[in-house]
């Protein structure tokens, strides 16, 4: 069982914000404050959603490739409360730019001040839809919705997991119709429809997000909507003395705030500001917000491109509903992932995000990669470390399904040192197919690590690449599977920094040129649909 490097275990599952006890073993590898800094006149409300985005490849050290070991609290350390938080994009430890939102609870930043909260890498993983503290979108993971905790993290969100509409969500239509399917489609075919949910909630002070991943323009000159509504008077329209304010664009064109009566529609607002044209438009995160009824703006990508400054009449923006996305009289189609709705920040204005250093950090070895490389019948197990404290081994496991590892080898760890140490093991009898490979360090404590799974297949026998060494040019061959689709190249080096990046396409054999590299040992990966092949490469001169 992984053991706490600082002596303080975290045992935890969130549900509907309550902690019960459920041990999953986490030590706090490291911490990193982050300052928020409110520089508007008026405070955070509580419950505040905060956007966080933090370059992730300057930590690898300290996270497992997907993130799953992050968690954010009020204290430093992984000390005070646990904060809810949601990864909308970037959730690998590679990313230059991983967008968090963190639920601050009942933390409110001040107007014109700062608080810090404090992003905390763990020695297990914590990530989970129901409990958190970390999930991620729907999209983003390996089973659509399986680490999805959204509906902790904001008002009212739903992912569209599944074949059918989640609970408090319904559909008026006329002459058009949806499908859920992990994710949601909805197809004007001439006529009109929304998707809303019922909400006893006014959306001043809110706004609603969707993520849009494909969409078609609309036929007639109509729009795609998404905004807020009084109570429909039946199932099918929301015509018959329903009042609609809502924010529309027609394939990348805001049309502006609108109503919608049993009159017909009227606009409120002007038709110039592009999303980015016809081309580029999706897929893109639309934004519809309301600070006051006589102030309501349309986002694009959390870009401000339209203020709305007049109040449309009839509208009294009460309780009613959200209808999060839809066509007035369109025949095009909308698809989604995800919607939301969050707090509105002060003025309109997220609070800016400072990243200071890393605090308590317990690193016992600092491990530069982990790769294998079939090599013959056999495949190599390569790992380098920069530094090791009181280490005292390392054990390699193996698995066919990467859930169930055996122990192959167990091999000394170097104890305490400041210099770079590189390890390898030859696995002879390699499983046929595909081989998971696990690397654990352990403390002379008794303390463990567990790393990130490598995988190979033993059957790559038709991946090739030489000479190696070479001075600097390599010609590799891929295997027959690997020429369906464009080819990526990455190479890194032993910091695990990209110095090499290429695309080749439906080409079996090509010649890789790193003459402008150093000479020194890298790591190949070559990935294609999903399967991705590793070489340890060495340039000599």
């Amino acid at each position: 069982m992984t053991q706490d490097h600082s002596k303080k275990l975290r045992c935890f599952l969130c549900l509907n914000f309550l902690v019960i006890s459920l041990c999953v073993n986490a030590s706090v590898l490291g911490s990193l404050p982050v300052t928020l800094q409110n520089n508007q006149s008026s405070a955070t409300p509580s419950g505040f959603q905060q956007m966080i985005t933090v370059n992730s490849s300057a930590y690898t050290a300290y996270e497992n490739a997907g993130l799953k070991n992050v968690e954010f609290t009020t204290g430093s350390c992984g000390t005070g409360t646990v904060l809810q938080a949601w990864i909308e994009s970037g959730n690998t430890n590679t990313s230059a730019s991983t967008i968090y939102w963190v639920n601050l609870g009942t933390t409110v930043i001040p107007a014109g001040g700062s608080i810090t909260v404090y992003m905390n890498f763990m020695s297990a993983n914590v990530m989970s839809s129901t409990g958190g503290p970390i999930g991620e979108a729907g999209q983003l993971s390996a089973t659509y919705g399986q680490n999805d905790n959204g509906g902790m993290v904001f008002n009212i969100y739903s992912n569209w997991a599944g074949t059918s509409l989640p609970a408090g969500w319904s559909v008026s239509m006329n002459s058009a119709n949806y499908t859920v399917n992990d994710g949601l489609t909805l197809n004007g075919a001439g006529g009109s429809i929304f998707v809303y949910y019922h909400t006893s909630q006014s959306p001043i002070g809110y706004l609603v997000d969707s993520y849009f991943n494909t969409g078609t323009a609309a036929t007639d000159g109509h729009d795609e909507l998404m905004g807020w509504a009084q109570a429909p008077a039946s199932n099918t329209t929301f015509k018959g003395g329903s009042a609609v304010g809502w924010w529309g664009w027609n394939n990348g064109v805001w049309a502006g705030l609108h109503q919608w009566e049993e009159v017909g529609a009227t606009q409120n607002g002007s038709n110039t500001q592009p999303f980015g044209g016809t081309t580029t438009f999706y897929p893109v995160i639309v934004t519809a917000s309301w600070q006051s009824a006589a102030n309501n703006s349309g986002y694009y990508n959390y870009t401000n491109v339209q203020t709305n400054t007049g109040t449309i009449p009839d509208i009294t923006y009460g309780a009613g509903y959200v209808p999060i996305a839809g066509f007035i009289s369109s025949g095009g189609s909308l698809s989604l992932y995800w919607s939301r709705t969050r707090l509105y920040p002060p003025s309109g204005v997220m609070p800016t995000v400072s990243v200071g250093s890393m605090l308590c950090s317990v690193l016992p070895v600092t491990l530069l990669y982990f790769t294998c490389s079939p090599v013959n019948e056999a495949i190599s197990l390569d790992w380098s470390t920069a530094t090791e404290t009181n280490n005292k081994e390392f054990t390699v496991q193996r698995s066919a399904d990467a859930l169930n590892f055996k122990t192959i080898v167990t091999l000394p760890g170097a104890g305490n040192s400041e210099y770079e140490r590189q390890y390898e093991y030859i696995d002879k009898e390699p499983l046929t197919g595909d081989n998971y490979y696990r690397l654990t360090q352990v403390d002379d404590d008794g303390n463990t690590t567990i790393y990130d799974v490598t995988e190979c297949n033993a059957g790559n026998e038709n991946f090739v690449v030489y000479p190696n060494p070479s001075t600097g040019v390599f010609t590799i061959t891929l295997p027959d599977d690997m020429l369906s689709a464009p080819d990526h190249i990455v190479v890194y080096n032993l910091l695990g920094q990209q110095v090499y990046n290429a695309y080749i396409f439906n080409t079996q054999t090509t010649k890789l040129d790193l003459n402008g590299l150093k000479p020194s040992v890298y790591i190949l990966n070559v990935s294609n649909a999903g399967k991705t092949l590793t070489q340890k490469i060495s340039i000599t001169r």
